[in-house]
């Protein structure tokens, strides 16, 4: 608020104990404001010109913006204000208004483009960012049966799996697969290679699984214990091995680590199959004790591994 109040004509300080002080009156007329003489106390009279101390003098700075400075620095000899009224008594403070005030306004309009220029560009994404979402909205609510549809296929798939995989169990416990195998009526010979070929189909696992039930087998024991393990397992991995090198994959890739369709032997299978019948000719021609061996060892492939029919 300004310092002063107009009454008839005059004007006086204001504030609490602010007095004028060198011409005796609390009442000041128009003529006594910044006529470069401090009338009021705390200088309200003369913001303007800076005569009193410890005061603000105010720059006007047309066409520019006002500054605020200490009274201490009018007529210092430093030019503080761009109009240079705060050196009136010098000519080293040309006015340089007029430049700051271009240079600003000059900025000023650049900003306002600018933004300007953001607020199209945002315009125009959040324009395109509705058609894209519409679109999407759009091909969502086309997709929807289709995706229900698959949803639906995709139970009605796996109910038809487990419905197999839970025939496929029922085949096994009631020995449908052994009585398909007509492993009753297989000989000792052709039962010891029934046996090879299904440790094969069950990779090296399976042939170790093989060595573990010879060894366990009552009847069988003994002779089995002259197997070497070590020469059993060289010839799985190297069936798996090959296997692997046909199908195009690294050695122990694949499904379940089996050489060939224990159905009947097929390519390579076959030397192995040989080459593992040969280790096995120690063992007894005890077709009882081969065909509890081979039950045991189907019995204990992985459900997805074993025979059916």
């Amino acid at each position: 608020a300004s310092a002063f109040r107009v009454m008839a004509g005059v004007r006086a300080c204001t504030g609490a104990g602010r007095t004028t002080q060198h011409r005796g009156a609390r009442e000041l007329p128009g003529a006594y404001l910044n006529d470069d003489y401090c009338d009021c106390a705390d200088g309200s009279d003369e913001a303007a010109t800076g005569a009193c101390a410890d005061t603000i003098y105010v720059c006007r700075n047309l066409p520019h913006k006002p500054k605020q400075i200490f009274s201490s620095r009018v007529n210092d000899g430093v030019c503080d204000c761009c109009d240079g009224s705060d050196e009136a008594n010098s000519t080293d403070c040309p006015n340089g208004c007029i430049a700051l005030a271009t240079e600003a306004f000059g900025a000023l309009s650049r900003g306002c483009l600018r933004r300007a220029e953001l607020a199209i560009a945002a315009a125009k994404a959040a324009s395109s960012d509705a058609e894209r979402l519409s679109a999407a909205r759009a091909q969502l609510a086309t997709a929807t049966p289709t995706i229900d549809a698959l949803h639906d296929a995709k139970a009605a798939a796996e109910a038809d799996e487990a419905s197999k995989r839970d025939g496929r169990a029922a085949r096994l416990a009631a020995g449908e697969v052994e009585t398909s195998l007509g492993v009753e009526r297989l000989d000792a010979g052709m039962t010891l290679r029934a046996l090879v070929r299904v440790a094969l189909w069950g990779g090296v696992e399976g042939v170790d699984r093989m060595y573990d039930l010879l060894v366990e087998r009552p009847g069988l024991e003994e002779a089995a214990e002259e197997v070497d393990s070590a020469d059993l397992l060289e010839v799985a991995m190297k069936a798996r091995d090959e296997a692997a090198a046909e199908k195009g994959q690294s050695a122990g890739g694949g499904g379940g680590g089996g050489v060939c369709d224990a159905a009947g032997a097929c390519g390579h299978a076959r030397e192995h199959e040989a080459a593992l019948l040969q280790l096995l000719e120690p063992l007894p021609e005890d077709g009882g004790a081969l065909r509890a061996v081979l039950r045991a060892l189907h019995a204990g492939l992985a459900p997805a591994r074993r025979l059916s029919f």
